[in-house]
């Protein structure tokens, strides 16, 4: 089972990673998100898969404040049962980004339980303008694991996986 991570406000880490970060956000184009150090110790020690680090740094100072969590495992494409429309498609490259009509859900098929990961990104981008971003989708363990401390920031949307 996967569920859907939208994307949302920034709230900061301590620098010292005292607290878990209390949201996560999507960077402008490529699913990452800034955590904390005490989070990304506790995705560690759940060997969770999907996911690199990356130390963020204030200028002028060596001292890492966070770290950028990035998604490197892509999703195949939802199933055509996913409602999508498209938003924008770019003539040269051919690149197109979609929204989900409102109310449809996302469906994969059964391919997505062995390619997947607890972290993924999907195959399309959605949204409009300069700056469309692919979904990230994350394993029913990573859910429970937000769940389970407390992070706020992060809503949950069902996917539906499809034989």
């Amino acid at each position: 089972m996967f569920a859907y991570c939208k994307n949302n406000p920034v709230n900061h880490a301590d620098p010292d990673g005292n607290w878990i970060v209390d949201a996560f956000f999507l960077a402008v184009d490529e699913g990452e998100f800034s955590v904390s150090r005490k989070f990304k110790e506790i995705l560690e020690t759940e060997m969770l898969t999907g996911i690199d680090f990356r130390p963020v740094y204030t200028i002028g100072d060596d001292r890492i404040i966070a770290y950028q969590m990035v998604c490197n495992n892509i999703l195949p494409p939802v199933h055509p049962l996913t409602k999508l429309e498209l938003e924008a498609e770019e003539s040269v490259t051919g690149f197109k980004s979609y929204t989900i009509e409102s109310n449809s859900p996302t469906y994969y098929t059964n391919k997505i339980l062995n390619v997947g990961k607890d972290f993924n990104r999907s195959f399309e981008f959605y949204g409009i303008g300069i700056y469309p971003r692919q979904d990230v989708i994350v394993s029913q363990s990573v859910r429970k694991l937000i769940i389970k401390n407390k992070i706020k920031g992060i809503d949950f949307e069902p996917v539906f996986i499809l034989e």
